[in-house]
């Protein structure tokens, strides 16, 4: 880093970083955020106020720190307090035996494999809403692929993800340590 004439980093959270502790010389830093790592397939949807099914996407391959136990509860407070709109999660990139109401375990799918990059860009297109309550991440790739396809992201704010997710334009941003419930409210707001 001290030798370094420029240096890049992926998110301000990795800059600051650097900074505080590895003395890195914030003039030669720049943050240049990553891109979604999927040719763009986005088809414009058409929304009315007769919604009556809402479609969430999860993309993440670590259970316990993407929240996916948070995303479940989430859905199913949803449909508990909600009588006229159905909400269904679709979780891509962990496998479970176990099986959860209004939810879809798909597992992982590679993007080098065409029959696996089709499904991924499938779930993405007939998706409403992209959550993702990660307790940590240094950047996220899979915000820039839910906003490629015109999704908004309920996440936590942690980490990186301010410089990928900017709050009430293409995404949620909420305080790290709120719950489920919490995650429930936004997209409710979102849905209405």
């Amino acid at each position: 880093i001290k030798k370094a004439t420029n240096i890049i980093y992926a998110s301000d959270w990795a800059k600051k970083d650097a900074i505080d502790h590895y003395n890195a010389d914030s003039s030669k830093i720049s943050v240049i955020p990553f891109g979604a790592n999927l040719k763009d397939e986005y088809r414009p949807r058409q929304y009315n106020n007769d919604k009556k099914h809402v479609n969430l996407l999860l993309v993440g391959v670590e259970w316990k720190r993407k929240g996916i136990d948070i995303a479940i509860e989430t859905v199913k407070i949803l449909n508990q307090y909600s009588s006229d709109i159905h909400y269904h999660l679709t979780v891509v990139g962990v496998n479970s035996d176990k099986h959860f109401k209004d939810v879809s375990i798909v597992g992982r799918l590679d993007k080098s494999n065409s029959k696996d990059l089709k499904k991924l860009i499938n779930l993405y297109q007939n998706s409403d809403i992209f959550i993702l309550p990660t307790k940590a991440e240094c950047a996220g790739i899979v915000f820039c692929e839910a906003s490629m396809f015109g999704l908004p992201s309920v996440t936590y704010n942690t980490g990186g993800i301010s410089s990928y997710i900017k709050n009430e334009k293409n995404g949620f941003l909420l305080d790290k340590g709120l719950e489920a419930k919490d995650f429930a409210k936004k997209i409710s707001e979102i849905v209405t």
